[in-house]
This record gives C-alpha cells, structure tokens and sequence, in this order.
C-alpha cells in the first residue's frame, strides 16, 4: 500500500507537469486557441486530487 500512495503522487506530479508543458508549448506556439486553457485547468485538478489521495494511501499504510 506504501508503493501504492508513492506511485499515485508522482504520477499525478509527473501527469500535472507533463500538461503543464504540452500547455506552455501551445501558449507559445499559438496552438488551440482557447482549449489549450483547459490543459491548465486538468493540471491543477490532477494535482489537487491525486497529491491527497496519495497522502491518505501513504498514511493509511502506515497505520496498518
């Protein structure tokens, strides 16, 4: 379960900087118009979502 709670924070860090990259890369490229934002917005709920998530695993583990 600890492997688990690791795994899921530095997926959800490495998924939230890879869309942070694929957006700067389409900020300056002038590529997708107004939908490239949206890229923004997954980023910030991935890592919102997935950093606490792993943090519960990881603290559950621990107790068990």
């Amino acid at each position: 379960m600890k492997t688990v709670g690791l795994v899921v924070i530095c997926g959800s860090i490495g998924l939230a900087a890879l869309l942070l990259l694929i957006w700067l890369i389409g900020f300056i490229g002038h590529i997708g118009g107004g939908l490239i934002h949206l890229l923004l917005i997954l980023a910030l709920l991935i890592g919102l979502i997935g950093i606490p998530a792993g943090v519960i695993l990881l603290l559950v583990a621990k107790k068990s």
